[in-house]
């Protein structure tokens, strides 16, 4: 699907009358040499604030991102706490799996 594919969608399902849009995740931008997510997902955020809304939060996927359906938000990686604004941090080597933070634990990673 691509960058603009993935882009395209998030604005088509936004048009609908009763879109209730509020999370995008994104998962397999890689290029086999690194984990580009991270980058792809703080691109298209800026995109898609300045463009559609900014009510939809993307993050990068990652296996053994949590998210609980009831209150749309993601569970931190190091507290276990949920947040509806986590803070995606990357980790210094490139194979490293994102972290998913709340406000509190960020100063930790």
């Amino acid at each position: 699907m691509g960058y603009y594919g993935c882009y395209k969608l998030i604005d088509e399902i936004h048009r609908e009358p009763d879109n209730k849009l509020r999370y995008v995740l994104l998962s397999e931008f890689s290029n086999l040499v690194n984990d580009i997510r991270f980058e792809i997902a703080k691109y298209m955020q800026e995109d898609v604030h300045n463009t559609i809304s900014t009510e939809i939060a993307i993050y990068p996927a990652e296996v053994g991102m949590v998210i609980g359906l009831e209150g749309l938000s993601v569970q931190c990686s190091e507290c276990s706490r949920y947040t509806r604004k986590p803070i995606v941090v990357k980790q210094e080597n490139e194979n490293s799996q994102l972290r998913y933070c709340c406000e509190q634990c960020t100063y930790r990673v």
